[in-house]
């Protein structure tokens, strides 16, 4: 609709313009114009927000001249159901990003915050992993992602609050001139992190059978380990028996 909006744009102004122009002497061109009928029609859309097509007469004969460029506006004619077609979309996406941001503890009344958030935990979480556990490419990549950058944490905020005042607003135009495909791609990339997070707490769980099945709870095995270790260190710390402590030296004999 809106690739259709930009090449109708100057056939339907210049159309317009020629309606409405107060024409200045013999040869002038459109200099100044009568702004009443463009107010008034913009006010009539903003409440009843509907595009009634021309008639099928004015696309014929000599009125076809005059109004070109208006002909093959029926398909707006079902303006509003299309916005609000888009409109549930719009919801659709925005919603599974905020299950995703609710699911792990975020606070989605605030997006902006909880995309931050979100963010931060997810650079923390990789830099954990280097230290601790294994994490495939693909997570790694999927963390670098430009969504998760910080420089970008304010957009795609601003981005997702402006979805959440779309979701609940109906307003037609505001639905119209915003663009889905950003929120579309972030909502895919949340996807993916949701099975990439969702493999990394498998892996880790299996780990954790893996270790209790070997011999009881991990916390008391790691203590246990601790334990042996320190017994090691002292037992060979410690101070070789002579022979006043009851050792025979056999070198003599």
């Amino acid at each position: 609709m809106i690739d259709d909006l930009r090449l109708r744009c100057a056939d339907v102004r210049e159309k317009l313009f020629n309606e409405v122009v107060i024409p200045q002497g013999r040869t002038g061109g459109v200099n100044f114009i009568d702004p009443r009928e463009i107010v008034k029609a913009a006010q009539a859309f903003r409440d009843d927000p509907r595009v009634v097509p021309l008639d099928e007469a004015y696309d014929r004969g000599l009125w076809q001249s005059r109004f070109y460029g208006l002909n093959g506006l029926s398909a707006y004619s079902d303006l509003v159901a299309v916005v609000e077609e888009e409109r549930t979309a719009i919801g659709k996406l925005l919603a599974d990003i905020q299950a995703f941001l609710g699911q792990h503890g975020y606070d989605t009344a605030d997006m902006p915050t909880a995309w931050a958030e979100c963010c931060r935990d997810l650079k923390e979480l990789v830099v954990a992993a280097d230290k601790d556990f294994y994490v495939s490419p693909a997570f790694r990549e999927l963390a670098r992602s430009d969504v998760f950058a910080t420089v970008r944490a304010t957009e795609i905020g601003a981005l997702l609050r402006r979805s959440q005042e779309l979701v609940g607003s109906d307003n037609i135009a505001d639905v119209i001139a915003f663009s889905s495909e950003q929120l579309s791609g972030v909502a895919e990339i949340m996807n993916r992190l949701d099975q990439q997070l969702e493999a990394i707490s498998n892996e880790l769980s299996d780990q954790e059978t893996h270790l209790q099945d070997a011999g009881g709870d991990p916390v008391e095995l790691h203590r246990a380990f601790l334990s042996t270790l320190e017994a090691f260190d002292d037992a060979t710390n410690t101070t070789p028996l002579t022979d006043s402590e009851g050792i025979t030296d056999d070198s003599d004999e």
